[in-house]
């Protein structure tokens, strides 16, 4: 299997994967759609332990359901954050991986109504909007 970034991966962080992939799919079917390398990410992010990996990935995916069910955020969820360009696309870095650029000064927390926005949604409608991801 092919690495992409984050360092190559050896046979045995493979078979990880296969099993972090085993046990969150036994939990949460709807997990199959998941590739490798983000496994091996929360992989790595938990010392290559598979439990921790596991929980924090099925935490990850309840979240991104409720966040987006329907795998995005609408754009009128957001408007008005959108409109203030808080944010805009900075290129891409050596490896090809876009770069979003935020505009800190821009964000002026006591202007929005936190019942209209959730700061999370906006930032998935940003990252899908931005990224096409």
């Amino acid at each position: 299997m092919a690495s992409a970034g984050g360092g190559a991966a050896g046979e045995g962080e493979w078979l990880k994967v296969a099993e972090l992939r085993a046990a969150v799919q036994a939990q949460d079917p709807g997990a199959k759609e998941v590739d490798n390398l983000t496994l091996r990410r929360f992989l790595r992010a938990r010392d290559h332990n598979v439990d921790k990996a596991a929980a924090m990935l099925l935490k990850y995916l309840k979240w991104r359901r409720e966040v987006a069910p329907e795998g995005f955020v609408p754009e009128e969820r957001v408007r008005r954050e959108l409109a203030q360009d808080k944010a805009c696309m900075g290129g891409v870095d050596r490896s090809g991986r876009p770069i979003l650029v935020a505009f800190a000064a821009r964000h002026y927390s006591a202007d929005r109504d936190l019942a209209e926005l959730r700061v999370s949604q906006y930032r998935v409608c940003l990252v899908v909007k931005k990224f096409r991801c």
